[in-house]
C-alpha cells in the first residue's frame, strides 16, 4: 500500500447532562443496517476519579456524545500566511477586506492541506450523539469501559403499560410512529413521500398491554414495506427504502486498502425468487393466510421463504426481496485507513489489486481509534 497523506485524528466524548469531559483511550464506532439498535459504541475510558463512577450510571437514561476529528497535514497559520504573502498581505487586506484585521482573516480561511503539493484532502468528522447503556470498571488498568447505543433501545425499554389495548385515533403510519416517539422524546427528522402516504394497517392498529414500543412500531412499519431507524446523530427516519448516497468513495488497494476479504457465497442472502406467508386474525376475529410470490424465471436457482405472523400488506414484498436479494450473493469487508465521511448507505468504488473496480452500497462501517482504521461490509453490488 502506498504512503498516506499525515493526518491528525483527536476524539472527544462527553456526558452531556450533567456535562462531564471524558478521556478518551480507544473507541469502537459501528453503523450496520441489521442492527437493532442500528448504531453501537464501546469506549474505553481513563478512570479520574471517582465522580466519573457516579456521573457514568446508565440507569437514569443518559446520553453521551462523541466526536472524532481527523484533519490532513499542516495548517496555514498567521506566521505562515505573513511568510507566503510577505509584502501582498497589508495591502491585500486593506484593498479587499476592508475592516477585517489579519488574525480574523486567517481564522476564517483556516483550512489543512497537503504538502506534498496533491489535491485538498477536507477535514473529516464523526460525530454522535447515543444513550448509556452499559459502565465496567476495571479498577487495576484505571479505565471504565461504557456501550453506547442509538435511540432504538429507548424503544425497547418503553412498553404499553395498561390493562387495555390503545386503539390510535390515527389515519396515517406517520402519525403513529410520532405518537410513540414522542414518548421517548423525539419525532421523525426525515420521511420519504411514500412513507408519508402510508395508512395504518386497520388489523395492527391495536396496541396490546405489554407489547414493546419497538414490537409494536415495527410490526406496523414492517406490514407496510418501510424502514424505520435512528442514526448516529439521534435522528429519526421513516422510508420507503435505504438511501443510495453519492459521489462514491474510492477505495483502491494500492492507496487507502490494506485487507479484502471478497466473500461469494450461495448460501448467503442471494435468491432469485421469494413466496412470503402471511397468518393473522382480523379485526372480527377470522383467522386469514395470504401470499405474495414472485420469481425472476421458472426455475428459480434460490427460494426465499418467510412465513409472518401479520396482517398482508398487499402485492410487491416478495418482488422487492428479490430484486434486492439477487446482488447480495457477493460480499466485501474491506480493512482501510479511516475516513469520517464514509457512512451508511454512501456508495465505493473499489479499485482491487489486478486493476479491476466494482461499485457498491455501503451496509455496514465500523471506525477503530486509535488504530484508525475502518472496516466496510459491502453486499449490494451496483456494478
Amino acid at each position: 500500500m502506498a504512503p498516506q497523506r499525515p493526518s491528525t485524528i483527536t476524539a472527544f466524548a462527553w456526558l452531556v447532562a450533567p456535562f462531564l469531559q471524558l478521556d478518551i483511550k480507544s473507541a469502537t464506532l459501528g453503523n450496520d443496517e441489521a442492527w437493532a439498535p442500528s448504531v453501537q459504541a464501546t469506549l474505553v475510558c481513563a478512570l479520574t476519579d471517582r465522580a466519573l463512577l457516579t456521573a457514568l450510571d446508565p440507569l437514569p437514561g443518559r446520553t453521551v456524545e462523541v466526536q472524532i476529528d481527523q484533519h490532513y497535514g499542516a495548517r496555514d497559520t498567521a506566521a505562515s500566511l505573513t511568510a507566503e504573502l510577505v509584502g501582498q498581505l497589508s495591502e491585500y487586506l486593506s484593498t479587499m477586506h476592508t475592516g477585517e484585521v489579519a488574525n480574523a482573516l486567517t481564522q476564517a480561511r483556516y483550512h489543512s492541506y497537503d504538502e506534498s503539493g496533491g489535491a485538498y484532502e477536507p477535514p473529516t468528522q464523526l460525530h454522535s450523539r447515543l444513550s448509556l447503556r452499559r459502565r465496567r470498571i476495571n479498577y487495576a488498568d484505571g479505565e471504565v469501559t461504557i456501550e453506547l447505543a442509538s435511540q432504538e433501545t429507548l424503544l425497547q425499554d418503553d412498553a404499553h403499560i395498561s390493562a387495555t389495548p390503545w386503539t390510535p385515533p390515527f389515519t396515517y403510519l406517520w402519525e403513529v410512529v410520532n405518537y410513540v416517539l414522542n414518548r421517548i422524546g423525539t419525532e421523525i427528522d426525515d420521511m420519504s413521500s411514500p412513507a408519508r402516504d402510508t395508512m395504518l394497517h386497520p388489523d395492527l392498529k391495536v396496541w396490546q398491554p405489554g407489547i414493546t414500543s419497538f414490537e409494536y412500531l415495527y410490526s406496523q412499519v414492517k406490514a407496510a414495506g418501510l424502514s424505520l431507524w435512528a442514526d448516529g446523530q439521534s435522528r429519526w427516519h421513516l422510508q420507503d427504502r435505504r438511501p443510495v448516497w453519492e459521489p462514491p468513495y474510492a477505495l483502491d488497494t494500492s492507496v487507502n486498502v490494506q485487507d479484502i476479504a471478497d466473500d461469494i457465497s450461495r448460501d448467503a442472502d442471494w435468491y432469485t425468487a421469494a413466496v412470503l406467508t402471511y397468518r393473522w386474525t382480523d379485526s372480527v376475529g377470522v383467522n386469514r393466510t395470504q401470499y405474495d410470490v414472485h420469481t425472476l424465471n421458472a426455475y428459480p436457482a434460490r427460494v426465499f421463504t418467510e412465513t409472518y405472523e401479520s396482517p398482508y400488506p398487499g402485492p410487491g414484498q416478495a418482488a422487492a426481496f428479490v430484486a434486492a436479494f439477487q446482488r447480495r450473493a457477493r460480499e466485501n469487508t474491506i480493512t482501510a485507513i479511516a475516513d469520517y465521511s464514509v457512512f451508511l448507505g454512501r456508495t465505493v468504488n473499489l479499485t482491487i489489486f489486478d486493476g479491476g473496480t466494482q461499485m457498491a452500497r455501503t451496509t455496514a462501517v465500523k471506525f477503530e481509534y486509535p488504530a484508525d482504521i475502518m472496516i466496510i461490509r459491502t453486499n449490494d453490488l451496483l456494478q
